[in-house]
Parts: structure tokens; C-alpha cells; sequence
């Protein structure tokens, strides 16, 4: 887990959470072998700390094995939504109004995804369109689920893979961070680059190199989320309006 303080610059080593912690992760959650009960205790503890105001941003790394229902324990289950409905507006108000992202490396079932042959396509231009009342107050009332963000290794339903003991999606979701240009990339450009390059490799099964993997993202960010290079080495700021 990290998280981005309040403090200007607003700075999150990746070196520290992502490159060096994602393979070896020794968290504020829990160390490797987590037992699902001291992991939903030091949850709900995470939730209800006070401290959490002096962020403005959440970040929680979950990997393991999961399946359809869930994520895998050493003892039992855990699931996603009983993670993320902790951080929610009405639970958590710590954190109302920031933005709370969960990382998930884990099978989401048994399905494998062979692939499909790419032909080019006419290209069309995207519109932007806006909708919605103008609220023209300094306090006002925003969703429950607003500000979350998933990122899964996998879609629903299907296995996710590793190459020796290293998982794809976080593998080259640590690449990605570690080289995010000067002028900075949004969090749903990050999870893009990401998606491509996971999308690029294939997993060979009884002499066949056809299994392919996709990240998928579920997103309710309510403003862009910004990280940007830093002047320090591994290091990025961070902004979200």
C-alpha cells in the first residue's frame, strides 16, 4: 500500500512501492501468507485511522490467487467489494473526495484467452460531450462510489500469468511508472501503456504460444489524476483535479 501526502511536492517513490515492494511486499496491511482475518482487521484499521487525512490519495497492491468469488488468503477468502466498500464515502471519510485506486494480481477464473486475429479498421473521430446540472455551491453532496479505481491483471473470468514468478500485469505496470515522462500521464494513460504491453505477450501451454491476457479497468474518478516525474530519481508527483 502507499499513499501521496498533502505535503507540496506531493511525491510517491515508486522505487519504494512498486519496483523494490511488489515482489517482495511488506506492507502497512500485512506481510506475505496473510491470514484473511488479520487482513480484513488491519483493514478495517487502515479505514478508521485518522492519519489517512493527512493523504490525499490511497493505493492499495493486492496479490495473490483469486477465482469468480474472490481473492485468495492462506486461510479464506477475501473479497474486492468487502475491500473497497472500507474506503467508500460512507464509510470512510477520510478519504471522501480522493481518489482510492486497488491494484488486483490475481486469477478471476478458470477461462483462457486464446487470442484473435487484429485486422485494421476505418478510423473514426470521438466526441466529447457533457451533461449533468452546474452546481454552484461550496459544499455538495457527491456519490458513495465515487473516486475508485480497480485494476485488474485479468478480465472476469479467465487466468492471468507471470513469467518466472513475475507477474505480467504488475511487471510491466512497474515499468510504466518507473518511466513516466516529465510532462506526466494521466492514471487511465498509465493503465492504457499498461494494458498494451500485457496484451503484447503470450503464455505458452503444451508447445503452444497462443494465451493471451488483458487488464481490466473499472473506474469511477470523478477528476484526472496526474503523476509526473520527479527531479529525484524514481520519484513522481502527483495531482488530481
Amino acid at each position: 500500500m502507499f499513499h501521496y501526502k498533502h505535503n507540496s511536492p506531493q511525491i510517491l517513490s515508486t522505487s519504494y512501492c512498486m519496483s523494490q515492494r511488489l515482489y517482495s511486499p511488506k506492507c502497512a496491511l500485512g506481510c506475505t501468507h496473510v491470514k484473511s482475518d488479520v487482513f480484513i482487521d488491519s483493514l478495517l484499521s487502515l479505514a478508521a485511522s485518522k492519519d489517512l487525512s493527512n493523504f490525499s490519495c490511497l493505493a492499495i497492491v493486492f496479490m495473490s490467487h483469486g477465482d469468480e468469488l474472490g481473492l485468495y488468503a492462506t486461510n479464506g477468502p477475501i473479497t474486492v467489494k468487502f475491500m473497497t466498500d472500507q474506503f467508500k464515502g460512507d464509510e470512510c471519510q477520510f478519504l471522501i473526495g480522493k481518489p482510492k485506486l486497488f491494484f488486483i494480481q490475481a486469477d478471476r477464473g478458470m477461462k483462457l484467452d486464446h487470442g484473435i486475429v487484429s485486422r485494421p479498421t476505418a478510423s473514426r473521430d470521438e466526441t466529447d460531450s457533457r451533461g449533468g446540472n452546474e452546481v454552484n455551491s461550496n459544499e455538495q453532496k457527491i456519490p458513495a462510489e465515487a473516486d475508485i479505481l480497480l485494476a485488474y491483471a485479468c478480465a472476469p473470468g479467465y487466468q492471468s500469468y507471470d513469467e518466472q514468478k513475475r507477474a505480467w500485469f504488475i511487471e510491466d505496470l512497474v515499468f510504466v511508472l518507473k518511466n513516466i515522462p516529465p510532462a506526466g500521464l494521466d492514471i487511465h494513460q498509465i493503465l492504457t501503456r499498461v494494458a498494451f504491453l500485457v496484451s503484447l505477450k503470450c503464455k505458452s501451454n503444451n508447445g503452444s504460444s497462443d494465451k493471451k491476457q488483458v487488464p481490466y479497468i473499472v473506474s469511477t474518478l470523478t477528476k484526472t489524476m496526474y503523476l509526473r516525474s520527479n527531479v529525484d530519481p524514481g520519484q513522481v508527483q502527483s495531482s488530481y483535479n
